[in-house]
């Protein structure tokens, strides 16, 4: 439901609700910063485009709301997942 929502939106409307952080060291110390997302977003999506994939939009973002929210979602999905076959999403995913 909630990548359904997020296909409803654009980048640059996502961002008036959920700022980018302004992290810009990302390229000394190698991690996501602010013109990483930005570059991102404009690679794959396009700022004024629909967001295609919610749940990757979310993983890619840097905002600790999202990223948070994108780990609680990633914690059902591996419930929801283990519920279904018994197995953990993990493991599954590191054998194939």
């Amino acid at each position: 439901m909630l990548d359904e929502t997020l296909k409803q939106l654009t980048p640059l409307q996502f961002a008036q609700v959920f700022p980018i952080t302004k992290e810009y060291k990302g390229h000394t110390w190698g991690s996501k910063d602010y013109y990483t997302v930005t570059d991102w977003i404009g690679e794959n999506v396009g700022w004024s485009n629909k967001i295609p994939n919610g749940i990757e939009f979310l993983l890619e973002y840097l905002n600790i709301n999202v990223q948070l929210t994108a780990v609680r979602i990633m914690n059902i999905l591996g419930k929801f997942h283990q519920r279904q076959t018994g197995r953990n999403i993990l493991i599954d995913f590191l054998k194939s």
